[in-house]
């Protein structure tokens, strides 16, 4: 079952990026996540990764490139690859976007990898 205040809530987060909300490069963008998940070569990273996935994945959704069932489908390959479910994607994502959407949009892998650790020990 589709968590929609997840989404909804990563959503949000989105209209305070740069890029905003409306991408029309929201499904290029989720294929190159993809190749980047391919590469991940520690689990966290793959948990990141994924969570980017499903992010532009939900950002095509709301732009109306793929519909609900796409979304699934597509969001299936990701929770297969990662082995976690779309609700722990979707905070992971949440919170990496979250520290982005701070005041001057900073991107800190280092502070993102930190979160999202913390983060897995939550919720694992």
């Amino acid at each position: 079952m589709l968590q929609l205040s997840l989404i909804e809530t990563l959503l949000h987060l989105s209209d305070t990026l740069p890029t905003g909300r409306k991408d029309s490069q929201a499904l290029e963008k989720y294929h190159r996540e993809m190749v980047e998940l391919a590469k991940a070569e520690t689990e966290l990273d793959q948990r990141k990764e994924g969570a980017d996935c499903i992010y532009y994945l939900a950002k095509a959704w709301d732009n109306g490139l793929i519909n609900q069932d796409e979304f699934i489908n597509l969001a299936q390959v990701v929770i297969a690859i990662t082995n976690m479910s779309l609700d722990k994607l979707l905070l992971i994502a949440i919170t990496k976007y979250g520290l982005r959407s701070r005041r001057g949009n900073p991107k800190s892998h280092a502070e993102e990898s930190v979160a999202v650790g913390e983060l897995l020990k939550l919720i694992n």
